[in-house]
């Protein structure tokens, strides 16, 4: 039998090895963009290939086209707005303070270098003058948030430090003539609170229930002394998922009462008019909008003005468990000298 050469060997050798590494290739998805190509042009397939080679500068190219980039540019810029906003800083006597300085990020819209739009944040500063007004401006965006109103002695309210929308679903009117009052408080203004929580089931026939502040109880009976009377009035004969005509009443006792309408007060500071004896609210089973359910924030003064509180009411004309039974949920701070500061 005739001997193989040396050099035959090793060539045998090699060009099994070049088989399993050309398989091995294959199988982790290292294949050729030409022989990917024609692949899918045999099998019928229509998706585009991008080009994803290094360009002259070494960077990838993107996968949009210049007139592709201006218009997502335009799209995207068109988010923003000018911004300038003019605010006015109060102490919770409602008298101006001078000397307090502002911060605020501004957020805008760019397209990056990957194609994509992107937001990006300028700050912007501010001092308020003798009348506690001042300006921000100098950036375009669509939010502007006030980060931080320093003045030594004071803190800020945290209502103060919010977003203002320019150029979303929910935006502000910036006007000179009418500032956005922002209230800074005295270090030395906070106030011993009474504050606490109260769930409980109520009959919804109408009937009286009253709660007492300063105890946290509820009472089937508008006989006894509390702060607070309310009551559920709806048929008590419902079937599941059925609508119904439903009220809700609150009265304060010996005091009146007034809804918070902003929802981005703290209600640390709580008005010295406008109280009514009572709030009502209900629902029409044939209108549109109907719900079973209520929530609402309210200032409350009670005992002849002697209790000052902030009251957040939720509530159902209906139980998960108890087909004739409602349910209540109170949260207040109470202030029991009567004083209309409220902050903690």
């Amino acid at each position: 039998m005739k001997k193989i050469p040396k050099w035959g060997i090793i060539c045998f050798s090699a060009a099994i090895v070049a088989v399993f590494a050309w398989l091995l290739f294959f199988r982790a998805g290292f294949v050729p963009d030409r022989i990917k190509v024609q692949s899918a042009e045999k099998e019928g397939d229509s998706m585009e290939r991008q080009d994803t080679s290094l360009s002259d500068k070494g960077m990838p190219r993107s996968p949009i086209n210049a007139l592709g980039r201006l218009k997502l540019s335009t799209a995207t810029d068109a988010k923003n707005a000018p911004i300038r906003f003019w605010g006015k800083i109060l102490d919770e006597n409602d008298s101006p303070i001078m000397g307090a300085h502002v911060r605020a990020e501004i957020r805008g819209w760019n397209v990056g270098l990957t194609g994509n739009p992107k937001s990006g944040f300028t700050t912007v500063e501010g001092v308020s003058g003798p009348d506690g007004r001042f300006e921000l401006h100098g950036g375009r965006g669509d939010v502007l948030t006030i980060r931080a109103i320093e003045k030594v002695g004071y803190e800020a309210d945290p209502s103060a430090l919010r977003w203002f929308g320019y150029h979303i679903s929910e935006n502000i009117t910036a006007d000179p003539n009418n500032p956005i009052v922002l209230r800074l408080w005295r270090i030395d203004t906070r106030q011993v609170l009474v504050v606490g929580e109260k769930k409980f089931r109520i009959i919804p026939d109408g009937r009286l229930y009253t709660f007492d502040l300063l105890k946290g109880t509820a009472t089937n009976s508008p006989a006894v002394i509390g702060d607070l009377r309310l009551a559920i009035t709806r048929p008590l004969d419902i079937k599941p998922s059925e609508r119904f005509d439903w009220s809700f009443q609150l009265a304060a006792i010996e005091g009146g009462i007034l809804r918070e309408n902003d929802k981005h007060s703290s209600m640390y500071l709580a008005p010295e008019n406008n109280y009514a004896p009572q709030f009502i609210y209900s629902k029409d089973k044939e209108k549109e909008g109907w719900g079973n359910g209520f929530s609402g924030r309210f200032y409350v003064k009670s005992r002849k003005g002697n209790i000052t509180a902030r009251v957040e009411v939720e509530l159902n004309a209906t139980h998960p468990s108890v087909s004739d039974a409602g349910w209540v949920s109170l949260r207040y701070a109470v202030n029991p000298n009567g004083s209309h500061i409220l902050r903690p």
